[in-house]
């Protein structure tokens, strides 16, 4: 994948989520990893998703590094620790959706309570614990969690989701929000019960 396919694919989900209301504002980021280019694509700080352009994103490596202009997203350590720690990992989307979002709050996991979580999350979604924002604590949680699950919650902040591609990452984000508000929606009508077997 070149550099310009990267961009696309980035500000093309990116902007989804935010028409998907996964994010708010300013919150969250996406990047793209290439490891045959040693690049990723990653969203700038501080830009309405409503202003982004592809040529606003930031190419850089995983130790910094910025290729061209642009101020990266502080997330970037976040995106390269995982892409370190996962080596089949090509796509990060860090969302910051309501009801996920929520139990990040509480500090719960959102347990397997729907079939696609299995075929999607691998089951429930963990938690990652809490890291200041954009710090190296964070980065080294998430990519410690990330190691063993495709998606999970960060600890008073958001999710963070991965994939092999950007549709994959956006489609498991949008999955553990769906499950999260299925799951706020469902306790008030009894205790929640987890899919046999899991």
């Amino acid at each position: 994948m070149d550099l310009e396919t990267m961009r696309q694919e980035v500000l093309r989900y990116y902007c989804r989520s935010y028409e998907d209301r996964l994010m708010a504002g300013t919150s969250g980021n996406a990047s793209v990893w290439s490891p045959e280019l040693g690049q990723m694509v990653i969203t700038p700080s501080g830009v309405d998703w409503r202003d982004l352009t592809a040529e606003r994103l930031v190419a850089m490596d995983l130790s910094g590094n910025v290729y061209g202009k642009g101020k990266p997203s502080s997330e970037w350590r976040m995106h390269a620790a995982v892409y370190r720690a996962v080596p089949e990992a090509r796509a990060i989307l860090h969302t910051h959706s309501r009801h996920a979002t929520a139990f990040a709050v509480v500090g719960q996991p959102i347990p397997p309570v729907l079939i696609e979580m299995q075929l999607f999350l691998g089951g429930a979604v963990p938690l990652c614990p809490y890291g200041p924002p954009g710090s190296e604590d964070l980065a080294e949680k998430t990519a410690r969690v990330l190691s063993a699950a495709p998606a999970c919650l960060l600890e008073n902040h958001g999710v963070a989701a991965l994939g092999k591609t950007m549709e994959e990452a956006w489609l498991r984000a949008s999955y553990v929000e769906d499950a999260a508000a299925i799951c706020c929606a469902a306790a008030p009508l009894g205790p929640l019960r987890t899919v046999p077997g899991w």
